[in-house]
């Protein structure tokens, strides 16, 4: 079974049924047999597969990741940043809560949004518990938290990998995503970081907004799952 499987600890727990990355597409139905109920399984792969559709997986969405430097933004003085404090969490996973539902955790219908939610919600406990990401950023208006940048700071390749990003829906197309950008290049002492980050397509704002600030089409991804009740 490890030959096609690979636990996911961290989903497992949010889902609470086993839940695993598909590590050979070569899987089928004998196989799938075998594994103990509730469980769910996902996949990523560059090309289309319909072979593990007629299996009963289901396409889900395309994954984007964007690569690069982004454009030169200056700080206006009505919003400011820093780094999170444990006492900024809940007030965090509130805007997690509110604002990210363009995942394929939420795409997928058969996923209780509940779980949806606690996945972000944990994700971002995991920060402060140090498992997960490097440095977790946010930004205010008049000492009010509107958005975050959880990232994973790469010194050597100096490059930053967004983990995940999210701005209040009341303050978005305003300019902040790109102030937390050249926030991050500011705090790191550098204007010439290298930004990484994934985005579904049918986040088409959000594909834009990568598109309007420099970022370029790294690679796509097709996001597939399977879950047996």
């Amino acid at each position: 079974m490890k030959k096609y499987l690979l636990k996911d600890n961290f989903l497992t727990k949010c889902f609470g049924n086993n839940v695993y990355k598909l590590k050979n597409k070569l899987i089928n139905q004998n196989i799938l047999k075998k594994l103990k109920s509730p469980f769910f399984i996902y996949f990523k792969t560059q090309k289309k597969n319909k072979l593990l559709l007629k299996i009963g997986f289901k396409f889900i969405d395309q994954l984007i990741t964007f690569r690069g430097k982004t454009k030169k933004t200056l700080i206006t003085n009505t919003v400011s940043f820093r780094l999170a404090k444990k006492y900024d969490l809940k007030k965090i996973q509130l805007i997690s809560k509110k604002n990210m539902k363009l995942d394929r955790f939420y795409f997928d219908k058969e996923i209780n949004d509940k779980i949806a939610k606690k996945i972000k919600i944990k994700w971002l406990d995991n920060y402060f518990k140090k498992k997960r990401g490097t440095h977790l950023f946010i930004c205010l208006k008049k000492n009010i938290i509107i958005g975050f940048c959880l990232i994973i700071f790469e010194m050597k390749k100096k490059q930053v990998i967004i983990d995940l990003i999210s701005i209040d829906k009341r303050f978005q197309s305003k300019g902040i995503g790109q102030q937390m950008f050249s926030y991050i290049k500011q705090y790191f002492q550098n204007e010439n970081l290298i930004f990484m980050v994934g985005s579904y397509k049918k986040n088409i704002k959000a594909i834009n907004f990568y598109s309007k600030i420099g970022l370029k089409k790294l690679k796509t991804e097709n996001i597939y799952h399977y879950q047996k009740r």
